[in-house]
Order: structure tokens, then sequence, then C-alpha cells
């Protein structure tokens, strides 16, 4: 049997725990429905719980990019870089001095654009099972910031990443790593599929596709942005300085890192990681990996 026994009773399952990921080995059809309801969730989402449906969306995570991820990347270039799930483009907009060309894998095509901060863009749908109709080793960046944990077949899409890259590509993610609470009910400001990845099985499959991490760092502690707000401060993802005091916070923070936080001391923890991976430049998949 499966599951771990609550102090009510009730038993937690397997993909709340974080053993496994809820939503790996669905069929075709189960994937067509798990999208049917993701489609146009976060466009949905942002218009309405967040922004009130104003057209007044602006994008929250700039800082936070640059800190963990984009200010490790100056200096080099990539030619295609394949943003996943990047809206219209806020995302990886600040990666256009570096970048060329972008792909990108976005489903509202309320978003859709031809550039993105003056470079070109060319925007697609995303298939079922998430394959891009691009050749091997064929680009030079992945970005994918929040998108994965909207995704049913998770280690799908790292594969094809993987096969993607060109060695010595860089894949950077951002990914919730905790339950997200209980994805088997409703929960209010999340869409309806949504929840973490477990940071070891996120770990296992990077390396399993030959992909070494480079830098990885927790972030997005809500007991800090509570405290802030408490303080008369606005916590914002936009501020460098709130953004390095939750990475402070996290690193402090990290021995509490779990998946399924059902008890208050487990939610004062980070509930994201940031991870810069790096294809190898041979073939051999699952080697040694730093900066963890």
């Amino acid at each position: 049997m499966t599951g771990h026994a609550t102090s009510a009773g009730d038993r937690i399952p397997d993909t709340l725990l974080g053993l496994k990921l809820h939503g790996e080995g669905l069929s075709d059809a189960e994937i067509a429905e798990w999208f049917a309801d993701e489609e146009s969730g976060y466009y949905d989402l942002v218009e309405g719980h967040y922004f009130g449906g104003d057209d007044s969306y602006r994008y929250e995570y700039s800082a936070l990019n640059e800190f963990h991820a984009f200010r490790h990347l100056r200096g080099e270039h990539f030619g295609t870089c394949l943003a996943l799930g990047c809206a219209r483009g806020d995302d990886v907009a600040e990666l256009a001095p570096m970048v060329d060309h972008y792909v990108c894998i976005e489903p509202a095509r309320q978003w859709w654009t031809d550039s993105i901060r003056g470079k070109p863009a060319e925007f697609r749908t995303p298939t079922l099972r998430g394959t891009v109709d691009l050749p091997d080793e064929s680009i030079d960046l992945a970005v994918s910031l929040g998108v994965l944990h909207h995704i049913p077949n998770v280690s799908e899409v790292i594969a094809e990443i993987g096969r993607l890259l060109r060695p010595g590509g860089v894949f950077v993610l951002r990914e919730p790593i905790t339950s997200m609470g209980d994805f088997r009910r409703p929960r209010a400001g999340l869409t309806r599929n949504e929840r973490g990845i477990p940071h070891d099985i996120l770990v296992r499959w990077l390396r399993a596709n030959g992909l070494r991490i480079e830098r990885s760092s927790f972030c997005m502690v809500s007991a800090i942005r509570i405290l802030a707000e408490k303080a008369g401060f606005t916590p914002s993802f936009n501020s460098p300085w709130y953004t390095r005091l939750d990475a402070f916070g996290s690193v402090l923070l990290a021995p509490n890192v779990a998946y399924w936080r059902g008890s208050t001391i487990k939610k004062i923890a980070p509930s994201s990681v940031f991870i810069i991976a790096r294809k190898a430049l041979n073939e051999t998949k699952g080697g040694a990996d730093g900066g963890e």
C-alpha cells in the first residue's frame, strides 16, 4: 500500500508526498484532457484573479530571474533560445542582448508577437506530448520559468530539451518544489492541475538527459513575504533588495524544504528552485554535477 497516514487517519498518496510526480505516465487522451483545462488557465488567472481583467498585466519576476540566473550568463552568446510558456516574452526579454532568435512555445495566442526586445521571435503552439519540430542539437539556450509544473509529462519534456540542446548548451529553469497544497481539490489563485515538482525527481531527470547542474539555488519563502508586509513593505520579485533578502532566507531555511508541507513549520521554507544546467560536451549521461 502506498502513501502515509495522517493524524486524522486518511492516507496521503505518494504523489502528494513527492515520491512520484502527479501527471506522469498519462495516455494521450488523458494528457489532452489535462491541457484542455490548462490551455488558457494561466492567461485567465493573470487577467482575472490577479489583475482584474483591465489589461494591467505586468511581469513580476525580473529581479528574481536576474539574481538567480541571468547575471551568470552574461558574456555568453546564444544563437537560438527556446522559451517555454513565455507569455508575451517578458520573462526572456532581458536575455535579448545575448540571443539572436527566439522560438517560443506558448498556448495563449493572445500573447503571440513577432519580436521580443527587438530580436525576432517565432511563436508556436505546444504539441500534445511536448515535442518541438526542430532538429537534434539545434538550440543554444532553453528557458522554462514556472512552466513545467503545469505540464503532466515533465520527464518527456526534459528529455526533449536534452535532445534539442547542443553540447554545451544551457537550460535555465525555475519551478516550485512543493505540492502547492492538495492538488486533488480546487485552490485559490492556482490553475486546476498545477503542482510543484519534487526537487530530487527534477534533479534526477536532468542528470538522466545529460544536463549537468552548474548552479542551483532555492527561493520564494512565503514567511519572509508575510513578515515584509507586516513591516509595511511591499514584497516584489521585481525589487533587487527583496530578492536578495529572500535569497538569504532561502539559504538559511533550505534544510526545511519538503514537498508535502503538512505542518506549519514545514511551510517556513523556500518553495521554489532555480537551476542552471549545461548539456555535457560528450554523450555520457548521469555524470557528476556541481553547484548544489
